[in-house]
């Protein structure tokens, strides 16, 4: 008797302790886990996540395979080796103008000058080559004006403006004729004559 008592007593007493113990160790653990990952995750989650989606707008600007992509896109169809050759170029100086605007919007404080004075120097460039290129691929050259004024824009502003008109023809797809991008980008190299001159002021 005595021996099946102990020995009942035992086994009971053994597996309502291995149950409760289990049950409560994996109801911590679960619960521990599931809050610190829950919280952990959902927080960093959604701060890098908030954190990097205004640093991803300009981001492709940087990428190399996405740009070239972009440049070689802008090729007319069925063009001479020549009209290959000035839209590669074009296209490409247009990247650059364009992160040079990115670093200039997106920078420092202490760096925006220099940013701004490379891309009016850039821009100013551009437009000296322009109608040589445009001859090149015969086709006709006159100055236009940008397609909307900037009156009203802050001169802080005016760069992202214009930059994003620049991007919107790089993406777009269809044909730019070159004195219309001229015009764009002497916009673009004055808006960052403004910025400069703004910036100056301030400091």
């Amino acid at each position: 008797m005595d021996g099946d008592t102990d020995h009942r007593t035992d086994h009971r007493t053994d597996h309502r302790t291995d149950h409760r113990t289990d049950h409560r160790t994996d109801h911590r653990t679960d619960h521990r886990t599931d809050h610190r990952t829950g919280h952990r995750t959902g927080h960093r989650t959604g701060h890098r996540t908030g954190h990097r989606t205004g640093q991803d707008t300009t981001r492709w600007l940087f990428d190399p395979a996405t740009t070239r992509a972009l440049v070689l896109a802008r090729r007319p169809a069925g063009g001479r080796p020549v009209e290959d050759v000035v839209s590669d170029v074009v296209w490409g100086e247009v990247v650059r103008l364009l992160r040079w605007a990115s670093a200039g919007t997106q920078g420092s404080a202490a760096l925006r000058a220099g940013s701004w004075w490379r891309l009016a120097a850039g821009c100013a460039a551009l437009l000296r080559r322009l109608p040589a290129l445009s001859a090149e691929i015969a086709e006709p050259w006159t100055v236009v004006p940008p397609p909307s004024s900037l009156d009203g824009v802050p001169a802080d502003a005016r760069v992202g403006v214009v930059a994003g008109r620049l991007t919107a023809l790089l993406r777009s797809g269809q044909p730019v004729p070159l004195r219309r991008l001229a015009a764009e980008v002497d916009a673009l190299g004055e808006a960052a004559v403004q910025a400069l001159a703004a910036d100056s002021l301030d400091g």
